[in-house]
């Protein structure tokens, strides 16, 4: 399973996180977003210089900090569909 941090991640692109490479009020703070292990995230806008960057977790747009972003491994899928279905490899 190849893993990417999240800002490496295009708008419109899907994916499951991983791993949270963060600590003390960093890791509380993405927890609160909802930044958590096993969820699927999706990039809606990357904005200029990858900073802010929207994603949307469990139908609630959140921005993050490329600095945020890097810290969230994640693994990349191709289209909702599967994964509801079971997933296909790249």
């Amino acid at each position: 399973m190849d893993l990417l941090k999240l800002s490496e991640l295009k708008s419109g692109e899907k994916a499951i996180i991983r791993r949270v490479n963060a600590t003390g009020a960093m890791m509380q703070k993405l927890l609160n977003m909802g930044i958590v292990k096993g969820e699927q995230v999706e990039v809606v806008e990357v904005a200029p210089f990858s900073s802010p960057i929207e994603c949307k977790i469990n139908g609630v747009n959140v921005s993050l900090r490329s600095e945020e972003a890097d810290k969230i491994l994640v693994e990349k899928r191709i289209g909702y569909e599967n994964y509801c279905t079971g997933w296909q490899s790249e």
